[in-house]
């Protein structure tokens, strides 16, 4: 068996592989390479180059199927649909809401716009999705979302179709995944969120090797309502020894299958004309795609929003975004127009804007917070202390900040995340009405070194 080993910027073999050849991915990469790469961390266009070029991951033999990943294809359409509208009532419970019934939303059209959003996010290394395929047929989607390659980490999401969830497939299709996540791409964490009820979901998580650290309360809507969700990750250098597939695969008490032989072809897949519907919808996708790139390059106009708080000790709580709106520079709003204004944005920006508040008592700063990664009517919120703030001030502007947030933006849930060392900001963010959720066992902050962080949250409900 060959062994991979990570250079700078291309990876050498050591003899023959169907992993890595030249710097470039095979088409074909066993479960077996993946358990046996012991990487140092790649450059990060090794990387993307590791997400652009697979194609497939197995195949496994797992209670007597045959479990293989490939890239997802516009005529999977009617066994999406047919196993989704089948598993209806196991599924929907638990997806994102929509205002759309189950049956619009599995139509080819849709199926077809999921398609190039996957391709679109794989081009830009943020995602990789994967069809699973049990005994040559469609059987499900797993992928890695949220790929930050600066941080090594991901999120990992998977549904299963329920005639074989239960032998074992959906596990080893995750395991494929995670261990691709680590083993190829370098990363260090992977998490994944489920929501509490789904408990089919949390055992195979947990089988897995996924590890509960927080339940997040009203975390987003789903088919159910509002929800709460429990998150769960995994650390890549606390895995089993030989990777989370072949342990899986131990399990379930199967024994190791041979590795498939270098070079083997895929089953040819013969193209056919796609449709006109499908035509128009890659034609409306891209020239949505073309507009959105046309944005990027128009100047953001900065637009101030001025807001008198209730009569507190600390005077005034200045609130600052930027927007693509036609308005002047610099504009002064004192009524609630420009928060209205900034909550249209978070509906229809795709690149979210972030809102810039600064405490301030006696005219001097005592602190300034940022509302960032604004998803699902939730939002982050950051706090950089300024000198020798004191406490209770800081805090009683973060409670009317908050208080904003929800009655005047119309977020329903506000979260920050804090190294587990920062007992200052914890206790200032606790008084302001925040409780601890949990704590993200190597969470690594944009260029900053992994360490535990706390996820703090508060809610409309709470």
């Amino acid at each position: 068996m060959p062994t991979i080993v990570w250079f700078t910027r291309r990876v050498l073999l050591k003899g023959v592989s169907d992993g890595y050849r030249n710097g470039a991915i095979v088409r074909r990469i066993g479960p077996w390479q993946l358990a046996r790469a012991v990487p140092t961390r790649p450059s990060t266009r090794s990387q993307r180059r590791a997400i652009w070029s697979v194609t497939e991951l197995g195949p496994v033999q797992i209670s007597g199927h045959s479990v293989r990943l490939r890239l997802p294809r516009f005529a999977d359409v009617d066994d999406w649909c047919r196993i989704r509208l089948r598993d209806q009532q196991a599924i929907e419970p638990f997806w994102v809401a929509s205002s759309l019934t189950w049956q619009e939303r599995h139509t080819r059209k849709l199926w077809v716009r999921e398609c190039l959003e996957m391709r679109r996010a794989r081009r830009k290394a943020t995602a990789l999705s994967f069809v699973i395929e049990c005994d040559g047929r469609f059987a499900g989607q797993c992928g890695l979302t949220s790929i930050d390659l600066s941080t090594g980490q991901a999120e990992l999401g998977i549904w299963i179709d329920s005639t074989v969830a239960r032998g074992g497939v959906g596990s080893v299709a995750a395991s494929l995944v995670v261990d691709y996540a680590f083993d190829v791409l370098a990363l260090y964490r992977v998490a994944a969120i489920t929501a509490v009820g789904n408990m089919p979901a949390a055992h195979g998580a947990e089988r897995i090797g996924f590890v509960f650290e927080a339940r997040m309360d009203s975390f987003f809507e789903i088919g159910t309502g509002r929800a709460a969700h429990e998150l769960r990750a995994i650390i890549g250098d606390r895995r089993p020894v030989g990777g989370v597939t072949s342990d899986a695969i131990a399990r379930w008490d199967r024994p190791r299958p041979p590795a498939a032989p270098p070079n083997q072809a895929s089953p040819v897949v013969r193209r056919r004309i796609p449709p006109f519907t499908d035509l128009l919808t890659v034609s409306k996708f891209y020239l949505g795609s073309a507009r959105q790139v046309a944005a990027r390059y128009k100047k953001r106009k900065q637009f101030d929003i001025a807001w008198d708080g209730p009569a507190t000790e600390l005077g005034r709580v200045s609130l600052k975004g930027s927007t693509d709106v036609d308005s002047p520079t610099s504009t002064s709003h004192k009524t609630t127009d420009g928060f209205a204004r900034f909550a249209r944005l978070l509906r229809h920006d795709d690149d979210s804007p972030a809102l810039t508040a600064q405490i301030v008592a006696d005219r001097s700063k005592l602190a300034t917070c940022r509302l960032v990664d604004v998803f699902h009517e939730n939002g982050r919120l950051d706090i950089a202390l300024v000198g020798e703030s004191a406490p209770q001030e800081v805090a009683e502007g973060v409670r009317v900040l908050i208080d904003v947030i929800f009655t005047k933006i119309g977020l329903r849930r506000v979260f920050a995340i804090l190294r587990v060392s920062d007992i200052t900001t914890a206790k200032i963010i606790e008084a302001a009405g925040m409780t601890r959720e949990g704590t993200m066992t190597g969470y690594a902050e944009f260029a900053g070194k992994r360490e535990d962080h706390d996820l703090w949250a508060i809610t409309t409900d709470s």
